[in-house]
């Protein structure tokens, strides 16, 4: 059920083609030598939306976009990109993936700070989805 909810998130995000390096979760990050994102799904819960037993469930959660560039490099550069990953994911954007439709609700942005050598911004991109049980 969240399985989908992630492909059509990932799916929407290539669809942008910054020409940008993806670390995608659980795979051997790219090598980083410019600006480079990140990306988590992060589920938050899922409850029943509709009461009986073929009713349907809603889950909500976020996809974390993280972009990066080396520290004292690439400033304007790197909030552009996250500027258009923001307005790729516009409020609700509705997508999908084998049959499974992901709404996004929300979207934020932090101020950037730096971590190991690398200025780092992060997009918190909120979502629901629903599901029959």
């Amino acid at each position: 059920m969240l399985s989908p909810v992630y492909s059509a998130l990932s799916s929407h995000l290539t669809g942008l083609d910054l020409g940008l390096p993806i670390a995608w979760e659980n795979v051997t990050p790219p090598d980083k030598v410019g600006a480079w994102l990140a990306v988590m799904f992060i589920p938050a819960e899922t409850v029943g939306s509709t009461l009986g037993d073929g009713g349907l469930d809603e889950s909500t959660g976020f996809y974390q976009v993280d972009a990066y560039a080396p520290t004292g490099e690439g400033w304007a550069e790197l909030h552009s990109y996250a500027d258009q990953v923001q307005r790729h994911f516009k409020n609700g954007l509705l997508l999908s993936h084998n049959g499974q439709a992901v709404q996004i609700t929300s979207s934020s942005r932090t101020g950037g700070r730096v971590e190991n050598g690398w200025y780092r911004l992060t997009l918190t991109i909120n979502w629901r989805s629903y599901s029959q049980r």
